[in-house]
């Protein structure tokens, strides 16, 4: 803009200015006697569309602006080429000024009766309420203030952003019977009734704000999706302006927005000839005005150049459901002003509510909201119960099944529903976390903040333990600290039942043994809770089985989850089955886990004495050897006698020695001596289960070559045939060696796993 565009902008602000504070000085009578004359033809009521003013910014057009994009949709949506009643009759704010009211709920209007139903709203109502704050059915707003500077309100103003703050707190879409517009008069006078304040029928779902340039696509996507979309221009009466004949206005001299209207369709080869003076090209967008059906328009409706040099930039999306979709929303936010606070590339935020129970029954949270001023970011919501620490919003349970994500696509107020409701419990605290995160530059987060203008002052109160901001990995008070709340809502429906909130166990890990029982109780909250039959499931049963008494019995080693669940809520125990060796690990598949649970269940094998451990890798003695060969044998009493100098009376092998040596498995050394604490070898092993085989009268004749293994000519000339027979029955596999092959290692001492590994493969071969 020149610096000659400047300052008749400046000179405009100010006659502008000077203009509302004398419409502020009207008294109520006056107001109340124009409220009672109709409408001149082309009068046009006053213009009070505000902006924000600590957000004031030039918005208007340089002489080379642009056009938007073109061909980005069709060229043309006219709604009104099937008719006037494509659309809602249209609406008369004359003689006040309350076009931002009338645009605001406009758009609602419009999007109902899309959906096929008509809907009034009372624009008397917002704009009473938007600057008489009323405290909220559950209170969370107490301490939130917004008020206008002045005795009339309807002839203050307002603008878009802050209408759709207060419709976002379910305040103002009322229908116009409960306060009707023709009432201003009295209502300027003497007020509304606080109670009507939240008397809404539609409530607002999402409030987006776009840019009509960098946005032109999505502007154009949201009218025909929705009906309308809300914006604001300046509107001057000069004939150079406006041609009646074609209905269509073209402001060519820069200045600032003071109208609020919707568009409801667009054109982009409207001739520019159509105006009274011919912008830089063709292209408009049809206007739905508040004016009547008389008076700058043709049955309410004009058509506005593209090119418009008072138009601003910003345009927004409201969109809107029927009230009967959600029963009470929890929220601290009820100032109408909004800052961004900056969260990084990814950070969270949190509101921590007490769910009410206003039904006296039960409460089902749906749906969340929050508001952010960053488009195309990456949100996540989580919910949290049962909190453990009131200053850490996630310490609670985590809702894994209601976890929601999303992506936004302009700034602005989303309403997330839930993937899953959660049943809340009265007066148990809950969190709504946001995660938003962007892929470059700052996500950004809406907070209710206190503002004071030229025409409004707005008050923020927050209390502590509402509005958390976690920075560094650790939460603080954002509303203790500063003084607002995070615009995050919750949503919540009332049902007939008191539902189940939680399960709990009596045990969160557990251990037994194996073929043991042990038993674990669930409780159900809260009490008096519908469907409290608990079912218990176990997440493995080739561990632990579990009846429907939760008794739970350990038939395998290893870990099972045992849950409990009731009316959708689980709960969960982890019980682990001993294994009675502390230093084997628990793994299906691994030889020496699976070899050593055999000997052990078979009861050949146990713990070193004195301790609880196998020790796989230690040597193998020959006394350990022959007790394993007796317990195979179903441990066969003997009767005592001095054979061997170093294997005394009532020692843990004894018996078996003795009785080894009376089968002719073993025989001592030469010095009279067993050799009870001498390791075995591999070859001796196979010795000794051959002879213990064919002690028990079965079959040893089947015989294998060893020459395919490397070392075989390291096998002792007496254990040849015994090596041949252990080869073929599958007891010695071999040892991988360097080249490749296999070797025997036939004077390696055994190690107990490989024992346990051979006693395993011996009653597997022998069908044991």
């Amino acid at each position: 803009m020149s610096r000659k565009g400047k300052r008749r902008w400046r000179a405009r602000w100010k006659t502008d200015m000077i203009r509302g504070l004398a419409l502020l000085m009207l008294s109520a009578s006056s107001v109340s006697a124009m409220a009672s004359e109709p409408a001149e033809e082309n009068v046009i009521p006053p213009l009070t569309y505000r902006p924000i003013e600590n957000q004031v910014k030039s918005v208007t057009r340089d002489a080379d602006y642009a056009a938007p994009l073109q061909a980005s949709l069709e060229d043309r949506y006219n709604p009104l080429d099937e008719g006037f009643e494509a659309l809602p009759a249209v609406r008369n704010q004359s003689p006040y000024g309350a076009c931002w009211a009338f645009t605001s709920l406009g758009m609602g209007e419009i999007e109902a009766w899309k959906q096929g139903l008509d809907r009034d709203l009372s624009e008397l109502h917002l704009s009473y309420f938007s600057y008489h704050s009323a405290v909220d059915p559950l209170g969370g707003l107490r301490g939130d203030s917004n008020s206008c500077l002045g005795d009339n309100f309807m002839q203050v103003g307002g603008n878009l952003f802050f209408s759709g703050m207060v419709l976002a707190n379910w305040s103002g879409a009322a229908d116009e019977a409960l306060v009707p517009y023709s009432q201003s008069g009295q209502v300027i006078a003497k007020g509304l009734d606080q109670g009507l304040a939240y008397e809404d029928i539609m409530h607002l779902q999402g409030a987006y704000k776009l840019s009509l340039a960098e946005d032109e696509k999505l502007v154009k996507q949201f009218i025909k999706k929705n009906g309308s979309v809300g914006i604001s221009y300046g509107h001057y009466d000069d004939p150079a302006y406006y041609n009646p004949g074609s209905h269509a206005y073209y402001c060519s001299t820069p200045d600032y927005a003071n109208h609020a209207v919707l568009v409801v369709g667009w054109d982009d080869n409207f001739p520019a000839e159509n105006f009274a003076t011919r912008p830089a090209g063709n292209g408009a967008w049809l206007i739905r005005n508040s004016w009547g059906g008389s008076g700058y328009n043709r049955y309410g409706y004009f058509w506005l150049s593209y090119y418009d040099r008072t138009l601003d930039d910003e345009a927004y999306v409201f969109e809107f459901e029927d009230a009967g979709n959600y029963d009470h929303n929890y929220q601290y936010d009820g100032s109408m002003m909004t800052r961004d606070v900056p969260l990084g590339e990814k950070g969270r935020v949190a509101n921590v509510f007490i769910p009410r129970v206003s039904n006296g029954k039960g409460e089902l949270l749906k749906a969340v909201s929050f508001y952010t001023g960053s488009p195309n970011t990456n949100y996540k919501v989580e919910i949290y119960t049962y909190l453990t620490d009131p200053k850490d919003p996630a310490s609670g349970t985590l809702e894994t099944e209601s976890v929601t994500k999303g992506t936004t696509t302009a700034e602005g107020y989303y309403t997330v529903p839930l993937k899953k409701e959660v049943p809340l419990e009265k007066g148990e605290p809950f969190a709504v976390v946001i995660t938003l995160h962007k892929s470059s530059g700052d996500a950004l987060i809406g907070v209710e903040s206190s503002s004071r203008g030229s025409w409004y002052d707005i008050s923020a109160h927050a209390e502590s333990g509402q509005s958390f901001l976690e920075t560094e990995g650790s939460w603080r008070d954002y509303g203790e600290r500063y003084g607002g709340n995070i615009r995050i809502k919750a949503f919540t429906e009332d049902v007939d039942y008191i539902p189940v909130t939680r399960v709990s166990l009596d045990y969160a890990t557990r251990e037994t043994d194996l073929n043991k029982r042990l038993g674990l109780t669930a409780t159900v909250h809260p009490a008096g809770a519908a469907g409290t039959e608990v079912a218990w499931k176990s997440s493995d049963e080739s561990v632990a089985t579990v009846t429907q008494q939760g008794v739970v019995k350990g038939v395998g080693y290893g870990e099972a989850v045992i849950t409990a669940t009731a009316g959708g809520r689980t709960a969960s125990c982890k019980v682990t089955v001993r294994f009675p060796f502390s230093d084997i690990t628990v793994k299906d598949g691994n030889w020496k886990y699976e070899s050593i649970k055999y000997a052990y269940l078979k009861g050949t094998m146990g713990a070193i004495t004195g301790t609880d451990q196998f020790m796989p890798d230690r040597t193998l003695s020959r006394g350990m050897f022959v007790t394993i060969l007796h317990r195979m044998a179903g441990a066969p009493g003997v009767q005592w006698k001095d054979r061997f100098t170093d294997v005394e009376k009532g020692r843990w092998y004894s018996d078996a020695v003795l009785w080894a040596e009376e089968k002719g498995i073993v025989t001592g050394f030469s010095d009279g001596s067993f050799g009870v604490d001498t390791d075995v070898t591999r070859e001796q092993m196979a010795k000794m289960l051959n002879l213990y085989a064919g002690s028990q009268k079965l079959d040893v004749s089947k015989k294998k070559s060893l020459a395919g293994f490397s070392d075989a000519g390291q096998v002792s000339g007496w254990a040849e045939g015994y090596m041949e027979w252990a080869t073929a029955v599958g007891m010695i596999t071999g040892k991988p060696n360097s080249s490749g092959g296999y070797r025997l290692d036939p004077g390696g001492k055994a190690t107990r796993a490989e024992c346990a590994a051979m006693m395993m493969r011996f009653d597997t071969y022998y069908e044991m």
